[in-house]
């Protein structure tokens, strides 16, 4: 395959050779070929000497290439957005196991973990393949009705959530996009609990942010990788070590309540569990 596209494109490959020993393999076409074979030819000292050989010679499995880590694309697309100056205030990392381990950890007991989940997940930015999407603002659903008079409904023929064995993390972390309530959700599931996106900004191209229960502009192929914002990781901490369903005196409690249009006699509906990214933390910008 490697040798059919070569001649398609009219290029030689060329193994160089220095004291016997291979240097260097590379393609060029004839005529760029001619000037170093000349030069090489007149020189006193014979450096180096060019071998061409023909495209079939080359097997797929030598030709090997090297994957590019996310982290390569957020640091190339923080560099050349238009909104670096802000971006380059946070810093990113992949979520870690003992990350995912907490976020599908039980919320019995628990009240403060609505704001612990929704806090982590913030900020956060998708990669999937040279997609990058920076998640400014999300909602948490518990996936129990006890729990959560809002919790994910699903039947046999419903689109779920729930992370399987095929998740990038294995039974407990997925993304997927939902068609539901004349809506195309991007959400975020664990066993415990489910994370709508509410606003978001692809970071790889020119891209208009989105706002809303509908996201558009990403694509999750059922390999998306997470990676959870420096900013949003010490923010939980602190809400884990708290232990106390209580915000911070200097956030709006109206700006953490979920956009919900049902059942205001449930207490569920009224917990905090709507967070905002440092980038998107004043609801008047």
């Amino acid at each position: 395959m490697f040798g059919r596209v070569v001649s398609s494109l009219n290029l030689v490959p060329v193994i160089t050779y220095a004291n016997n020993a291979e240097c260097e393999v590379f393609l060029t076409t004839k005529g760029q070929l001619k000037r170093p074979l000349k030069e090489n030819d007149e020189s006193a000292v014979k450096k180096l000497k060019f071998e061409p050989i023909h495209p079939d010679q080359i097997k797929d499995d030598d030709c090997q290439c090297q994957t590019v880590q996310p982290m390569t694309y957020i640091n190339h697309a923080i560099e050349n957005s238009q909104y670096k100056n802000v971006l380059i205030a946070d810093r990113f990392l992949e979520i870690s196991e003992s990350q995912l381990q907490t976020l599908n950890s039980h919320w019995r007991g628990r009240p403060y973990m609505p704001m612990f989940c929704a806090q982590l997940l913030v900020g956060s930015i998708l990669v999937d393949n040279e997609q990058l999407l920076l998640i400014n603002s999300l909602e948490v659903y518990s996936r129990y009705k006890s729990l959560d008079v809002h919790y994910e409904r699903f039947s046999p023929q419903d689109q779920v959530s729930t992370p399987t064995v095929n998740s990038t993390y294995k039974n407990l972390l997925s993304t997927v996009i939902m068609n539901h309530d004349s809506s195309r959700k991007l959400v975020i599931g664990t066993t415990k609990f489910n994370a709508l996106v509410v606003s978001s900004i692809r970071l790889d191209g020119a891209f208009k942010p989105e706002v809303g229960a509908s996201t558009f502009s990403f694509f999750p192929s059922g390999k998306t990788k997470v990676f959870v914002s420096e900013d949003s990781m010490k923010k939980a901490g602190r809400i884990l070590a708290d232990k106390r369903p209580h915000l911070d005196p200097t956030l709006d409690p109206a700006a953490h309540l979920r956009q919900l249009r049902s059942a205001f006699n449930f207490k569920s509906t009224f917990i905090y569990a709507r967070f905002h990214s440092m980038f998107a933390s004043n609801h008047f910008l």
